[in-house]
């Protein structure tokens, strides 16, 4: 059923081409591949951004998607090649926004006491960085180890 689905029936045609040629190394098909890409790309998205068939009526663009494996099957390859890559400019220009912001935000309130303050400036994409707090990591890696399964 998955042959079905091609790059080109997926995408547009230059988005096709390029997909078929970035994933060429990876274990992926053009359905796995092209979910993963535009899951990827619906993460840049300004949250509250909505989808509009008509005037009348619109929906969230959420998109959800699980590339599911053993450990060492090349998940992670996937990732970075079709989420991480492409978006990278990005996430660096937000980076930097988000840096100056910190500055300002420092500049403004120094002195200020910490009630009257303004809440600092939050990072536009916090769930990209990769930072993840120990409780979270320990979690993960438990459910790796017991199952077999990697998030």
């Amino acid at each position: 059923m998955r042959d079905q689905f091609t790059f080109d029936s997926l995408l547009p045609p230059d988005l096709a081409d390029a997909l078929e040629l970035i994933q060429q190394s990876l274990p992926t098909d053009p359905l796995s591949a092209t979910g993963t890409l535009l899951t990827g790309y619906s993460g840049l998205l300004k949250i509250g951004t909505r989808v509009a068939q008509d005037h009348q009526y619109s929906v969230p663009c959420n998109a959800f998607w699980a590339n599911v494996g053993y450990s060492g099957q090349g998940k992670s390859p996937i990732h970075q090649k079709l989420i991480r890559d492409p978006a990278a400019a990005i996430r660096l220009m937000h980076k930097h926004q988000h840096e100056n912001a910190i500055e300002r935000w420092q500049k403004e309130t120094e002195g200020m006491k910490k009630d009257d303050k303004p809440p600092k400036p939050r990072p536009r994409f916090p769930h990209v960085g990769g930072n993840y707090s120990p409780e979270a990591w320990t979690s993960s890696s438990t459910f790796t180890k017991r199952t077999g399964w990697a998030l």
